[in-house]
């Protein structure tokens, strides 16, 4: 069953936007819509908050190919979870947050390493609310440059979740929630596994350096690639596995084309294998969440078309009300609890399940078997605030491509 008719978009558009901007995008884009059819700081003296934690003693100690880690536990019960931040400072580059960790937790092993390579570390503390505390002194720690390769390095710009399986959410909207559909019934999901996930949607540069093409409509190499199909999306995951010498997660047979673009195929998933791959739905809602229930990854929603801008919504997403009808490259926005940029807005996102109902209660949940379209999320450029929203779901065919559809990688931990 198709998740949204493209007559409901369109009209959905056209009311959301006002009559004036919906006819101005349609005219220009009229040609593209055919061919896009889918679905501060606590008070110190607050006991509540981190404002007030000073010096995390933070320790680093190296072994073969990894790096463990350690702090002092915050007393009283008030600190949330925290955030480790690392540099490698062998290649140079900025402190990427490399995990986010639970209130209880005191220590982390680092596998990401390369030989030779020396990192350094910082961490901070945040309370419920997402209030952080100050930095903690540094620490660092060298991995030895002889023996085999480290099998467990990620590139810089993937961050950890779900670091201490197994991790229960609540998935969905609750009625109340302003701009909600009525697919995005709240039900309990557990994921039992770690998993990475890039930073950043994949963005042109990355997808030309990999597949030797690029037919984006907004052309700019740190922009997201755009108007790729679901098969191109899990053909690019194979294809970058295998330049970096892992195990492809997906097999493709039968794959037809149209130009470039491969538009039929079987494709079967290898679950275990540590290649590059698409998000599951519950997967991309869990980490587009970072813990959080409300509509955003900030909070909640409080206007849900194009105008007047959403204030929480535009700090984090580009979309109709901020974007000016066109993509922006990755990262311009604020990031999520989690590191993740663009987890609101910019392109939608493919991911790996069939769209369909959910269940209730469930575990580690990949989709229906089978469907006629493919899960995106996340929402887009040209698209209105609630559909930009954490719980919001929309399917396409998975032979679509369309100038606001692209994809994030995942990976599995080794």
């Amino acid at each position: 069953m198709r998740a949204r008719s493209e007559a409901k978009r369109t009209a959905g558009f056209v009311r959301r936007s006002g009559f004036f901007l919906a006819a101005a995008l349609l005219a220009v884009f009229a040609v593209g819509l055919l061919s896009c059819e889918k679905k501060g700081r606590d008070n110190p003296l607050d006991p509540e908050g981190p404002g007030g934690v000073h010096d995390l003693a933070l320790t680093a100690s190296a072994g073969d190919c990894r790096i463990t880690l350690s702090w002092n536990g915050v007393p009283g019960g008030h600190v949330a979870g925290y955030q480790l931040y690392r540099r490698d400072t062998t290649a140079g580059g900025a402190f990427r947050q490399l995990v986010s960790l639970g209130g209880g937790t005191t220590s982390f092993v680092d596998v990401r390493v390369k030989r030779g390579h020396q990192y350094d570390y910082l961490i901070r503390a945040t309370d419920r609310d997402g209030e952080e505390s100050a930095a903690s002194s540094g620490a660092w720690a060298t991995i030895s440059s002889s023996g085999e390769p480290c099998p467990g390095w990620v590139p810089e710009e993937f961050v950890l979740l779900n670091a201490f399986p197994p991790a229960t959410f609540t998935m969905g909207s609750p009625s109340s929630e302003p701009g909600r559909d009525s697919d995005e019934t709240q039900h309990q999901v557990t994921l039992t596994r770690s998993f990475y996930v890039s930073q950043y949607e994949v963005t042109q540069s990355e997808w030309e350096s990999v597949m030797g093409w690029n037919e984006s409509d907004f052309r700019g190499s740190s922009r997201p690639v755009e108007r790729v199909t679901w098969y191109d999306a899990v053909s690019y995951c194979n294809k970058r596995s295998q330049a970096e010498g892992l195990t492809p997660a997906y097999t493709i047979t039968g794959a037809s084309y149209s130009g470039n673009h491969i538009v039929s195929a079987t494709v079967s998933w290898n679950q275990s294998a540590a290649g590059y791959r698409l998000l599951t739905e519950a997967e991309w809602e869990y980490a587009c969440r970072a813990g959080t229930q409300t509509a955003f990854c900030n909070g909640g929603i409080t206007n849900i078309y194009c105008d007047p801008v959403d204030p929480n919504l535009n700090q984090v997403g580009w979309y109709c009300g901020n974007a000016g009808s066109t993509t922006h490259d990755v990262g311009g926005k604020s990031p999520n609890g989690w590191g993740l940029y663009d987890i609101h807005g910019n392109v939608w996102e493919w991911c790996w399940d069939w769209y369909g109902s959910y269940g209730g209660t469930v575990t580690d949940p990949t989709g229906p078997g089978s469907g006629s379209d493919r899960v995106e999320r996340g929402g887009s450029w040209n698209y209105v605030a609630r559909n930009c929203r954490s719980a919001n779901r929309y399917g396409s065919t998975p032979d679509n491509r369309c100038y606001d559809l692209g994809f994030r990688l995942a990976r599995n931990v080794p």
